[in-house]
């Protein structure tokens, strides 16, 4: 079959006439009868069955009353015949018989049934005894081969929990598995909180609430828990917080409701206290921690990070109950002066922070060593969030371990600290006892890093947490080269196993990308079609792809990281526009909620590899007037040119509060090379005039000089321009709609001239 397929590749014009209906037929009959799905599929292939795939629903129910639950799934996923199927055909069976690999074929590929099925084992999850609903549940469907004991709460809860992850299902789909966890949580915060004292009051109120929203049984059950923990005035907190009637608290509550308002005893006050116990803390000022929440702190700190030699590095995360997936909230980087918190919740998504660069001159720069602890799991998440950093650290060195260089030293050489202190397992707040003579206080460790604004004790926490691996590093070398160990050679190999751990992990991760054979995507357009005829809407992950279509001149939106499938789906129809996605999944899910074509996967890795693909794709043509026609930051298309002498007057009219560093030679071409045709502005949109009590408008070249905006109302960036620039440059592109600035240069003749070249129409 192998042989006929490439036999008759290129004959396949000559040999249509001959695949009728009931060669297709008996085809499929000896086919499946073998038993080997890869045969199954090259056939159904070759012999176009997707295009009759109406006439194989007769034979797959014969499968089904054959119990033959895995074939009969396989090829409906196959032949695309999700439909003509529900869930109790084929799905319920193959969970009770453990395998859920191949109901999973059939899932990626209906968003319908992912629902349903979820929905399903949900309910499953709220019976009293889940045992007698799988018995029934087998005697009805009489199925052969199955597997009860993976059909308790356990496994089914951790199914429910997946399927909600693979296919970024909304949690409220699954409430009973919600409602079982936050119980679960409750507990365990309790126990945090009142045994082993490792929570503070201000993490535990913020976890308690997270657990509980809208739960009134939850709400009771806390007053009831930290009331039996002894901590009666939090009790009372909480029965005033949630409104819990007076009749539904313990006796002693109520007695406290009674008297009003009351100020807890000194004793009471101290729950946060661990007697006896000197934590470490951290030895910088206030000053010396920033917080990097916007484009222009980034740039700052990129500029600064670049130079040092080492820091340390590490994350935080929101911890998650029920169903809700984790995602990233700060990334700390430490140098020996000072500590950067890198608010992911405000630059994660911003099209001003370039997370590539940031890769390339830190995360991803083999110069700089970077720390940390348990530095896969940081690593693992930033990636799995930050799509845009993952090509610049997928070959990269420069990572080391703390935990496998503590091994290493204590196992190999002996080593000896220059403290002692209680054993305490692998955790980094042991190691940093044995370094420095005391603990970390993880008091807020399990608290609610998505909040803003953040703590102050949090915000310290995070800087301590990363500052601490340098510290734990200059004791860990002082101390080797004191006892004449190789550390350097040590840390070199350890390094270089990191290395490739990374280069793993991104090869699983672009491997489970590719899961099947390529999608066959319909071209909606018939012949070629220029930039002004289509509107795209890139997926999130795929920001970068975005500015490359809007450097082409297409009008491309890019979602955010909190935008559903649902917001997705709703702007593609709303505008008409085409969805670029990545993966096979969200295909899957998007492509059947859009017009026929209008939905995209791409399949290559880089912004320009996927610039070409699509392209190519949708035979969009390419005009030399249509390179850098839009913003590529806000996909605007109306600009003002200004001359060099009305922009010294822009330049001169600002205070610039903060000083940014230089440009580099890349951020220098991300500014350049703009070429619009578009003198003047759109009067659409227009804002009210902006007046100020000192100044009024002047309008100059149709841009506010006094007031340093554009006729829109936008304040115009010129803080972000090189002074060199407005000496050497004739006449500059202001982007109407968010102030940007560009101007000719030499990224544009390198964009139509090199790698890009082909793709442009004479």
């Amino acid at each position: 079959m192998e042989e006929f397929t490439k036999w008759v590749r290129d004959k396949e014009d000559s040999f249509a006439h001959l695949l009728v209906s009931d060669v297709k037929l008996q085809a499929f009959y000896v086919i499946t009868r073998q038993h080997n799905m890869s045969l199954v599929k090259m056939v159904c292939s070759v012999y176009k069955m997707l295009e009759e795939n109406y006439i194989f629903i007769a034979p797959i129910n014969q499968f089904l009353r054959n119990k033959q639950y895995k074939e009969a799934c396989q090829v409906a996923a196959f032949l695309k015949l999700h439909d003509h199927f529900s869930i109790e055909d084929f799905l319920i069976p193959l969970v009770i018989q453990d395998k859920m690999n191949v109901a999973e074929e059939f899932l990626h590929g209906s968003f319908v049934h992912q629902k349903q099925l979820v929905l399903f084992l949900d309910n499953l999850l709220a019976q009293r005894n889940i045992g007698n609903e799988v018995e029934m549940l087998i005697s009805k469907y009489d199925i052969p081969d199955a597997k009860k004991s993976k059909m308790l709460y356990k496994p089914l809860g951790k199914l429910v929990a997946r399927l909600m992850k693979i296919y970024n299902l909304p949690r409220d789909l699954a409430p009973n598995l919600n409602r079982k966890r936050n119980e679960g949580a409750l507990q365990f915060l309790v126990y945090k909180r009142y045994v082993q004292h490792t929570l503070g009051r201000d993490s535990f109120r913020e976890m308690v609430y997270e657990a509980t929203t809208a739960n009134p049984n939850l709400q009771r059950e806390v007053v009831i828990q930290v009331n039996l923990a002894g901590d009666v005035q939090e009790a009372v907190f909480w029965a005033r917080e949630f409104g819990i009637p007076r009749a539904e608290c313990p006796t002693r509550i109520q007695e406290l409701l009674d008297s009003g308002p009351s100020f807890p005893t000194e004793e009471e006050e101290n729950w946060d206290d661990n007697p006896g116990i000197n934590f470490h803390t951290l030895s910088l000022s206030d000053s010396q921690i920033v917080l990097v929440d916007t484009p222009v702190k980034f740039r700052e700190f990129l500029f600064e990070v670049s130079s040092a030699e080492i820091v340390g590095i590490d994350s935080e995360w929101k911890p998650q109950f029920g169903t809700m997936k984790n995602g990233l909230a700060l990334v700390q980087v430490a140098t020996h002066n000072r500590v950067y918190i890198l608010d992911i919740i405000l630059t994660g998504s911003h099209q001003d922070c370039s997370w590539e660069e940031a890769g390339a001159k830190l995360f991803g720069n083999e110069k700089i060593i970077k720390l940390g602890f348990g530095v896969s799991s940081d690593l693992n998440m930033m990636l799995q969030c930050l799509p845009n950093l993952e090509r610049t650290v997928q070959n990269k060195n420069g990572y080391l371990d703390l935990t496998s260089l503590w091994k290493r030293l204590t196992k190999e050489f002996n080593f000896k600290f220059p403290y002692t202190a209680q054993e305490g397992g692998e955790s980094l707040t042991y190691l940093v006892e044995l370094c420095l003579g005391k603990c970390l206080d993880k008091s807020d460790q399990f608290s609610n890093w998505e909040r803003r604004p953040l703590r102050e004790s949090q915000i310290r926490y995070a800087a301590l947490d990363a500052y601490c691996l340098i510290e734990v590093f200059d004791v860990l070398k002082e101390n080797a080269e004191r006892q004449e160990i190789p550390f350097r050679d040590i840390c070199l190999e350890l390094m270089a196993k990191t290395n490739n751990e990374v280069k793993k992990t991104h090869k699983s991760r672009r491997s489970r990308r590719v899961d099947g054979p390529p999608l066959e995507v319909v071209c909606p357009f018939e012949g070629p079609i220029s930039v002004s005829e289509l509107k795209m809407l890139c997926d999130k992950g795929l920001e970068g792809l975005g500015q490359q279509l809007r450097k082409v001149g297409i009008d491309t939106l890019t979602l955010n990281a909190v935008d559903s499938p649902e917001r997705c789906i709703q702007i593609a129809k709303q505008d008409s526009r085409i969805v670029v996605v990545r993966g096979r999944s969200t295909y899957a899910k998007i492509s059947q909620y859009v017009p026929r074509g209008f939905c995209y996967p791409v399949a290559t890795e880089t912004v320009h590899e996927q610039l070409r693909e699509i392209l190519q794709h949708f035979n969009i043509r390419v005009r030399q007037e249509d390179i850098f026609s839009r913003c590529k930051l806000c996909n605007g298309a109306s600009f003002v040119k200004v001359s060099q002498s009305t922009m010294k007057i822009l330049k001169s009219c600002v205070k610039v509060t903060i000083t940014s560093p230089p440009l580099d030679n890349d951020d220098h071409n991300d500014y350049t090379g703009f070429s619009s045709e578009s003198d003047g502005y759109s009067d659409d949109g227009l804002s009210p005039p902006i007046k100020s009590n000192s100044q009024v408008q002047k309008f100059v070249e149709n841009v506010d000089i006094n007031l340093c905006r554009t006729r829109k109302g936008v304040p115009i960036q010129v803080n972000v321009l090189p002074p060199e620039c407005i000496n050497s440059i004739s006449e500059f592109n202001i982007c109407e709609v968010c102030g940007r600035i560009y101007w000719d240069g030499s990224h544009f003749e390198r964009f139509i001239n090199g790698k890009m070249k082909d793709i442009i129409c004479e």
